[in-house]
């Protein structure tokens, strides 16, 4: 019967200790990490089942975007562009967009 108990008891330990933990900067910080991580990955494999051929220009592309909300948009871009060239082309503007948004200007601010 004790062991039923102890099973509970960590159980309910581990719920508590969960909910304190989910509330922290550090775990806010891994989970964003991993949703954008994902949300490349999605991306990617989207690219890779439809136009492979443009797969490394994509990657390329993709590495400067932190944004969840964009690369969302941008699957959903890529599930109905209908051919490479558009995909390029959106890509490119994807591009230009993050950088305008992330410095306030069109090219990249290069520092010393």
């Amino acid at each position: 019967m004790s062991g039923q108990w102890e099973d509970g008891w960590i159980i309910r330990r581990f719920d508590k200790m969960s909910d304190i933990l989910r509330e922290t900067w550090a775990y806010q910080e891994i989970m964003k990490e991993g949703e954008l991580r994902a949300r490349h990955q999605d991306v990617l494999d989207v690219i890779q089942a439809r136009f492979p051929e443009i797969l490394p220009y994509a990657k390329k592309q993709m590495e400067g975007i932190e944004d969840t909300e964009v690369l969302r948009r941008t699957i959903v871009k890529m599930s109905t562009v209908q051919t490479a060239e558009e995909s390029l082309q959106y890509l490119f503007t994807v591009d230009r967009e993050e950088r305008r948004t992330d410095t306030g200007h069109d090219e990249p601010v290069v520092s010393d």
